[in-house]
């Protein structure tokens, strides 16, 4: 059975269904979500090209009870990366792949390189928070693999492995620099961290 795609000939009516369906949808799936994700991803983008000129996108939202963030992730998956691609993939997966992170929306909704380009100027708490949701999201893409001898040993796992030697060199690099601080403090921001 074909799956239905979106079109940009659908009404406003018709692709409100169609996403408020697939992101129900979304929400019972376990695994495998990011093929619905990016449907859904489709969709909201027309529905963004419809109604964001006319200052009707975040009402549209609202009024569906869509959460700006689900809507901007899925327009952003749709955008990074076709069907296919993402097909094989968790919506972890494909997040941490195609780097979809919140940190990356900007406040109208334009694509993540612009609000990188403005981080980097931020704070350095920001840029760490960062950092760390990356890792904690690869950790996650790595812990859902199905290790296997040929996936254990091939190239892109030693690739992996050369850039987290990498981070780790840079980190301690930059460790030399500072001097250590208290662990109770430590500790408070690690908690604070996880709390985001």
């Amino acid at each position: 059975m074909n799956a239905i795609h979106p079109s940009e000939t659908w009404n406003l009516k018709q692709l409100t269904r169609y996403v408020v369906t697939g992101l129900d949808k979304i929400q019972r799936l376990s695994r495998r979500t990011s093929v619905e994700t990016h449907r859904v991803g489709h969709a909201l983008s027309i529905v963004q090209q419809m109604t964001k000129p006319f200052g009707k996108w975040t009402k549209w939202l609202a009024k569906h009870d869509i959460p700006r963030m689900t809507a901007w992730e899925a327009i952003q998956l749709f955008q990074a990366a076709s069907e296919e691609e993402v097909a094989l993939l968790t919506i972890t997966e494909a997040k941490v792949k195609y780097g979809i992170y919140q940190e990356f929306m900007s406040d109208d909704d334009e694509s993540p390189l612009a609000a990188a380009k403005e981080s980097n100027g931020e704070d350095v708490e920001r840029q760490v928070s960062i950092l760390y949701r990356r890792l904690r999201g690869a950790a996650e893409a790595v812990s859902s693999l199905n290790w296997e001898r040929d996936l254990l040993y091939s190239t892109e796992v030693d690739e992996i492995l050369q850039y987290c030697r990498q981070v780790v060199r840079a980190i301690n690099q930059q460790r030399q620099k500072v001097r250590q601080p208290k662990r109770e403090n430590t500790k408070r921001y690690l908690e604070h961290l996880r709390s985001l």
